[in-house]
């Protein structure tokens, strides 16, 4: 389970790089003086996507843990957490490559669902004496 894991985070890393090529590309490599501007609209888009992968994600990089911390030895819990970080992909292309909420909103759905049930399968693996 520690694969899944290390991508989501790698993912996460090159968000960031996107995020700060896009901050080089508009304000170049002076210093950044704050504005009243508004931010360009891929900026804004990267910048709410990347928080956004400090939110809900932190659930999945818990129960990553967990399952090492564990010794959870199943193959439908890696399925589970590959599922979740290709969603979790599919969901940053949506967010940063269009302003349609629509199919990001069903990508961020179907990528909880899959981390809801990740974590009923963990609950149910757990010795609870």
């Amino acid at each position: 389970m520690i694969y899944p894991c290390i991508f989501l985070a790698l993912w996460t890393l090159l968000v960031l790089l996107v995020l700060a090529l896009s901050r080089v590309e508009k304000y170049g490599l002076r210093r950044f003086q704050p504005t009243s501007k508004p931010e360009p609209d891929f900026e804004t888009r990267c910048t709410r996507h990347f928080s956004n992968l400090f939110e809900v994600p932190v659930l999945f990089y818990l129960a990553c843990i967990l399952i090492q911390v564990q010794n959870l030895q199943d193959k439908n819990l890696v399925t589970l957490g590959w599922i979740y970080c290709g969603f979790r992909v599919l969901h940053s292309m949506s967010h940063l490559l269009s302003s349609k909420v629509g199919p990001r909103l069903l990508l961020f759905v179907f990528s909880n669902v899959a981390l809801v049930i990740l974590w009923v399968k963990i609950s149910r693996s757990l010795p609870w004496s």
